[in-house]
């Protein structure tokens, strides 16, 4: 190792063990907070320490005990079997009252009873290179987990290397076991291991606290992100390296009118863009990943990156859906790249962000107001159809939570009442219904005005009547009532239907004398409270 590294390494050290002097009242408040975890992460494995040497200190004084009582001649002094029976009491102590091993007091004391060993009166010349080796490795490398600043393990462990050398110098020992030198070389090792493993253990810990303490802070920063990105998008998702959804999100299957009960959790993103924006939301994806990376290496990031574009999503009924994606990426501490993703439809307002739109083939804003579904067998291509209703249109007003018709047209008059179900079999109606009275109830929370979106289907299935079921034609939005946000349908019986004769009414073919003018369909409607009904106000 070259002598810089040696140096820098040595110096390192040094101001470890001058922060350990510092008091608490001049270090930083970081600091403070990581003393305060990794003090109770001692405190944790102390309590792991005292057990366990507890049950040594035990097991030594019940073998003790077992030789009296058989008579079997003794192998200790007595003073050494009083020492154990202090040792035991002091260990049991630590073990009630917990709290004792929170002060560096606890090692200091501990450490003076361990040194009782290599007296005299407790071992001999010869027993002693036996017995502090075996002090060493039981009691007190373990030891060294409790204390807090690391110059006590270096004065604690002075007297120890003080008795051993005193004993070296008055006594004779064994030339077998290498004599004075030996023992005086061995409890130098033994202290100088010691402090190095009390640096090293107090390094550990502060990193591993530090590194906890980070990846909590990542945690909350993460759930700040999705909190917000959940206040102001309308779906938010997590994503994988591989850009597919980490788990179900329900408010992005009732987003793109899917099945709620069918799991979305493995889906690749990609697949929900309109397919002439899949390259251009890919290249937006991977891109920003990259140089996300590139910068959290340069250290231009702390790990996290946020990011915004425009791009088209696509629902059950082929429906463009222009989306605002807002992207924030983090990496796991596996390494492991993940995306929050949160989605917001921004047919009918301006999004959040001021970038340009990052996808081709966005639609313009008149033809963007009205989008075309088709219920027919080929749903996926939606056909245009014209959202200007005359001679023969028919009304319903549907009140979305409680599933039900409200108002309807003079010659539907026996469906006010009537579950939604009833009316329109077809889950994926009642599905388009939720999601557009959703959307409005969420705008009008934010303080927005409710959206003027038009919708525009074709060959919905709708019963009209006991005996059949009609197709129909038409356009849906939404409608403000007095009791709230309701969807107005407003639609035609479509030719290739059987002919629909109304209930209590004359027939569609006829001109009925409310039909003359647009304003006049209003009249027409047919509810409990007519005048309520006249009052309100549409807007087709």
């Amino acid at each position: 190792m070259p002598m810089g590294a040696i140096r820098r390494r040595i110096v390192s050290y040094a101001i470890r063990l001058a922060r350990s002097l510092v008091p608490f009242s001049r270090e930083s408040s970081s600091r403070r907070a990581i003393h305060k975890e990794v003090r109770a992460l001692r405190w944790y494995l102390s309590r792991k320490i005292v057990a366990i040497n507890l049950i040594v200190v035990l097991v030594m004084v019940l073998l003790v005990q077992m030789r009296v009582v058989f008579q079997l001649p003794a192998t200790i002094q007595g003073a050494f079997c009083w020492t154990l029976v202090g040792t035991l009491a002091w260990m049991t102590m630590s073990l009630v009252l917990p709290q004792t091993t929170k002060h560096d007091l606890w090692y200091v004391i501990y450490s003076c009873i361990l040194m009782l060993y290599l007296l005299p009166m407790n071992s001999s010349t010869r027993s002693t290179t036996r017995v502090a080796p075996l002090l060493f490795t039981l009691f007190r490398l373990p030891a060294i987990l409790t204390v807090d600043r690391i110059y006590l393990v270096f004065f604690s462990n002075l007297p120890f290397l003080a008795v051993i050398s005193w004993r070296a110098a008055v006594e004779d020992f064994d030339l077998s076991y290498g004599g004075r030198t030996a023992a005086v070389g061995m409890e130098c090792l033994h202290m100088a291991v010691l402090v190095a493993l009390a640096v090293a253990l107090q390094d550990y810990l502060a990193g591993r606290v530090e590194l906890e303490m980070e990846s909590c802070n990542t945690a909350t920063q993460l759930t700040a992100a999705s909190s917000l990105l959940q206040l102001t998008c309308d779906a938010v998702v997590e994503l994988d390296g591989d850009l597919r959804l980490t788990k179900h999100s329900k408010e992005l299957a009732a987003m793109l009118l899917r099945d709620t009960s069918a799991s979305l959790k493995g889906v690749r993103f990609i697949d929900l863009v309109a397919g002439s924006d899949t390259a251009a939301a890919l290249s937006k994806l991977t891109n920003f990943r990259s140089r996300s990376c590139s910068s959290v290496i340069s250290g231009a990031s702390e790990g996290m990156g946020a990011h915004a574009f425009h791009t088209r999503l696509v629902d059950s009924c082929a429906t463009k859906l222009q989306t605002e994606v807002l992207q924030v990426m983090y990496t796991k501490r596996d390494g492991s790249t993940c995306h929050l993703v949160g989605l917001r439809d921004f047919t009918d307002t301006k999004p959040y962000t001021g970038v340009t739109s990052q996808t081709t083939g966005f639609e313009s804003e008149a033809d963007a107001s009205a989008d075309s579904l088709s219920f027919g067998p080929q749903g996926s291509e939606a056909s245009q159809v014209p959202v200007q209703h005359g001679r023969g249109t028919l009304f319903l007003e549907i009140d979305v939570d409680g599933l039900q018709i409200t108002a309807a047209s003079s010659s539907l008059v026996d469906l006010v009442g009537a579950p939604t179900s009833e009316v329109f079999p077809a889950a994926q109606t009642i599905q388009l219904l939720e999601r557009i009275h959703s959307d409005g109830r969420m705008r009008l929370e934010r303080g927005e005005r409710p959206p003027a979106k038009v919708f525009s289907y074709d060959e919905m299935p709708a019963q009209l009547r006991a005996t059949s079921t009609e197709s129909i034609w038409g356009t849906m939005q939404v409608l403000q009532a007095q009791s709230g946000l309701n969807v107005l349908m407003a639609f035609q019986v479509s030719p290739t239907s059987p002919a629909f004769t109304p209930r209590h009414s004359r027939s569609l073919g006829s001109r009925s004398p409310w039909m003359q003018s647009p304003c006049s369909s209003v009249r027409g409607m047919h509810r409990p409270d007519t005048a309520s009904a006249v009052k309100r106000q549409f807007s087709l």
